[in-house]
């Protein structure tokens, strides 16, 4: 979607464009198409059921080494752990997004308020 929003504005390859996104848009596919496309993305990570078990286990206890492609558990034991093609995207994402919080705020402030009263007039519990 945002690369069709590029194209729509007429904003050309050499110019900045920061795209701020609704956690459904958390992919590794689709930050890899906005990277590819020199978009910077603002997509904040969506929740996983696993992320409330043993926070030991959690991935941001891990270190990662490029040179190595291993990881360091909190144990400071080396391991090695397949990565996605689109974990440099994925962290890419996550960097810009502490970078510009504020922004991100902002953009929650505007866009889920009327989404929220929406649902909440048709008693509705999730849009689809």
């Amino acid at each position: 979607m945002a690369i069709k929003a590029k194209e729509a504005l007429g904003i050309q390859a050499e110019e900045q464009l920061i795209v701020l996104a609704d956690k459904g848009y958390h992919t590794g596919k689709e930050l890899q198409k906005c990277h590819e496309a020199e978009i910077e993305t603002l997509v904040s990570e969506k929740k996983h059921a696993h992320d409330k078990k043993d926070e030991r286990f959690q991935k941001k206890n891990f270190a990662y080494n490029a040179e190595t492609d291993t990881y360091t558990c909190p144990e400071k034991k080396v391991l090695t752990i397949e990565r996605t093609e689109y974990e440099p995207h994925m962290e890419s994402n996550k960097a810009s997004l502490q970078a510009k919080i504020p922004l991100y705020k902002k953009r929650q402030s505007i866009v889920e308020h009327p989404f929220g009263t929406i649902k909440r007039q048709r008693n509705m519990t999730h849009t689809i």
